[in-house]
């Protein structure tokens, strides 16, 4: 399981890091990857929705997210055209931070999804598979 860790030197760069990584190889070009370890800056950045771990899953998964202020987020599953599958998380304030949530995925058909997390003015896709 991946192990998500904040970090910031003398305030000045911040980066959300991964170890033990399972990623989809889209992430390659969004993340700097080096010793089984993905970082991603996030100077600047309202939210950062980290890799779904496991991908594809079968069962449950691991769901992390980064607001660097606090945030109104919602997470929920739409199917490959946009309708709503299913509410994971409902809107709710999150402080500051990484936060993490387990979810299951049981009750769902196999095939392609979007896990669609929903923050203030943003709005982040991230593919997964369910089989």
């Amino acid at each position: 399981m991946p192990h998500i860790q904040y970090s910031s030197e003398d305030g000045i760069e911040s980066f959300v890091c991964v170890n033990s990584l399972g990623y989809d190889a889209n992430l390659q070009a969004e993340l700097n990857l080096s010793n089984n370890r993905a970082c991603k800056n996030i100077e600047g950045s309202g939210v950062v929705l980290m890799p779904i771990f496991p991908n594809p899953l079968s069962g449950s998964a691991m769901i992390e997210f980064f607001v660097s202020e606090k945030a109104s987020v919602e997470i929920d599953l739409v199917d490959l055209n946009g309708k709503l599958v299913s509410v994971i998380q409902k809107l709710n304030e999150f402080d500051p931070g990484i936060h993490s949530l387990q979810w299951d995925s049981k009750f769902l058909q196999a095939g392609s999804y979007y896990l669609r997390l929903i923050a203030d003015d943003q709005v982040i896709l991230k593919q997964i598979s369910i089989f």
